[in-house]
């Protein structure tokens, strides 16, 4: 406590000399008992606090000037904070768009390739498929089953069939005709014989399209 009021009583005592320290605006000037109390705290005779209290003294008694902020410095930093979060909220909004703007895309690409491999396998399937062959009516042959159209459509598309024998021989022949068929469209179709004998197998083929 003693060493405290040593060392205020040092600063008094130098404020009573201060009038005769001139300090232009040209050259600066640290007294030189300014820089023994600074020498005093830096070899550990006084404790921070008591350096602490020193500076404070010195500063209320405008011995030293501690220069403020400039207001107008920061003033412009944070019209700079202002607009980058105004360009980071910009930047957000762009991104949500983007982000449903890519899952649009996506959708839209399942599709084109769902649409893709549905296609090819209507085009895959081109040709006759559940064909019966069998005696109808009246003991003829009858025909049934289903056509798959290639892209290209028909008003008339014309079937025959060919009646075999164990053989393999033909023993007899019978047309349908098939109206208004789209591309890749599958229509059903029914085409007779005359022939009433035993027989193996049927087989058909388009003869023509119109």
């Amino acid at each position: 406590m003693l060493r405290k009021w040593h060392i205020l009583a040092v600063f008094f005592i130098a404020i009573s000399f201060i009038t005769v320290i001139s300090i232009s605006a040209q050259e600066s000037q640290i007294p030189s008992w300014v820089k023994g109390v600074a020498n005093f705290w830096a070899e550990g005779n006084i404790s921070d606090n008591e350096f602490g209290e020193a500076i404070t003294f010195l500063i209320e008694q405008k011995i030293i000037r501690v220069a403020m902020p400039n207001m107008a410095d920061d003033s412009a930093l944070k019209n700079k904070v202002t607009q980058l979060e105004s360009e980071k909220a910009n930047l957000q909004k762009e991104i949500a768009s983007l982000k449903q703007q890519n899952s649009k895309l996506q959708s839209d690409l399942s599709n084109l390739q769902k649409s893709s491999v549905a296609t090819t396998d209507t085009k895959s399937a081109k040709g006759f498929s559940g064909l019966v062959c069998k005696n109808g009516s009246y003991g003829m042959v009858q025909l049934t089953g289903k056509y798959t159209n290639g892209d290209r459509p028909y008003e008339f598309l014309t079937i025959s069939f060919a009646i075999l024998g164990n053989n393999g021989e033909v023993l007899d022949t019978g047309v349908a005709i098939i109206s208004n068929i789209a591309a890749y469209e599958t229509k059903s179709f029914n085409a007779m014989s005359s022939y009433t004998g035993s027989f193996k197998s049927c087989e058909a083929q388009v003869d023509a399209g119109y």
